[in-house]
């Protein structure tokens, strides 16, 4: 076991910890590693902390090779950081992975932030926080079965997912992730919440055509906690957004019937708020931009909680609920289904409802959307006041 412990002092600097590396600036290749150890993390007053099973932290520049590994130890961060905490079961934070190769990796220890940092929190069973997987980068078979619960304070944002906290894509190919595990994020924030049963935040660079299939989530999702501005909430992904009309193909999708999505956060949105901040919540991904789907599928039922309630009263904004896609703005769509019931019980009376079961707000822009399909049944449990509700068994 690793124990980092506060002591009569604290360090300004960064942490950096891992069950095999600490850090590592040098091409490395690593294969049939397991770590069983716990790893715990308490000091105060650090610049960055980066916590994984098997590797706390790489560089840009270091090709690694990381095979066949696993790790089954208790990730945990209770510091005070200046700067950005980023845990996982295998890796805490990994710089862009030119070169690099990624494969058959499996985590069944708990991931635990309960801290404070003055900028962001990433966890994830596989890891915190992935710079960028570009075209160069192979990848696929990852899985987590360890529960990933992120809480505490931080001044900016926060994200959680059963693999990956954070995942930037370029132009890779991913064919394979599950996760069977818990994945919470309760954690206060000032700006953005996520939380995805595979992965919290997956930003795509304007480069971005990869293609992502097989993913599948069985364990339940939630995202409470109070939220300064945006929160994304999803079966696989809370955020999935690439940066051009080549888009990200993405191709079977699943969120099992075991895996429950819960939203039960506080939000406060700013009057006249962006697109891109309404409180979004889907039973496969919350918010979709730039993204091709085929053959994306929920089973699960969605729920947003009673105790799940906007503090402020805006004029204009919007709460985005859909079976299986909360928001599609740009991107086609073949074959999208929904099996799962979608219940709203919150009581927005000052905000707009979009409750689809299929998808909650579409905006295909010019694309063609085809084969979207429900089976699941809406039901609206709150009061609107005098602002809309729109509900449709398909879009809302």
């Amino acid at each position: 076991n690793i124990s980092i412990l506060p002591g009569k002092g604290s360090t300004s600097r960064n942490t950096y910890a891992g069950g095999i590396l600490g850090s590592y600036h040098k091409p490395l290749t690593m294969t049939n590693c397991t770590n069983s150890g716990n790893i715990e993390h308490q000091l105060v007053n650090t610049k960055n902390s980066n916590l994984g099973g098997l590797i706390g932290r790489t560089y840009t520049g270091s090709a690694i090779t990381v095979e066949n590994c696993s790790n089954s130890g208790n990730i945990s961060s209770y510091a005070k950081c200046a700067e950005n905490t980023q845990i996982g079961g295998c890796f805490g934070y990994l710089a862009t992975l030119a070169n690099s190769k990624l494969q058959n990796l499996s985590n069944s220890g708990n991931i635990t932030i309960d801290a404070t940092a003055t900028k962001a929190f990433h966890a994830g069973g596989i890891a915190g926080y992935i710079s960028s997987i570009p075209s160069t980068c192979t990848a696929g078979n990852f899985s987590n079965t360890g529960k990933v619960s992120v809480n505490g304070t931080t001044a900016t944002s926060a994200s959680a997912g059963g693999c990956f906290g954070y995942l930037g894509i370029g132009a890779p190919t991913i064919d394979g992730m599950v996760n069977s595990g818990t994945v919470e994020n309760i954690a206060t924030t000032a700006t953005i919440s996520c939380c995805g049963g595979l992965v919290g935040y997956l930003p795509g660079d304007a480069n971005s055509s990869a293609n992502l299939s097989n993913f599948t989530n069985k364990g339940p999702v939630t995202l409470g906690g109070a939220v300064g501005t945006r929160a994304y909430l999803g079966g696989i992904a809370g955020y999935f957004v690439s940066q051009s009309d080549g888009c990200t193909n993405v191709s079977n999708f699943t969120n099992e019937a075991t895996a429950t999505v819960t939203m039960k956060a506080d939000f406060a949105i700013a009057e006249g708020a962006a697109t891109s901040d309404k409180p979004t919540v889907g039973g496969v991904i919350g918010l979709n931009s730039y993204n091709h789907l085929t053959n994306v599928t929920n089973e699960a039922q969605l729920i947003w909680a009673k105790e799940g309630k906007a503090t402020s009263s805006p004029a204009q904004n919007e709460l985005l609920v859909g079976g299986a896609i909360g928001q599609h703005y740009f991107g086609k769509i073949n074959t999208l289904t929904n099996k799962g019931a979608v219940v709203f019980k919150a009581d927005n009376r000052d905000h707009h409802h979009h409750l689809g079961g299929v998808i909650g707000q579409l905006g295909a822009y010019g694309h063609a959307v085809t084969g979207l399909y429900n089976s699941g049944d809406i039901t609206l449990e709150a009061t609107c006041g005098t602002k809309r509700c729109r509900l449709g068994g398909l879009v809302g």
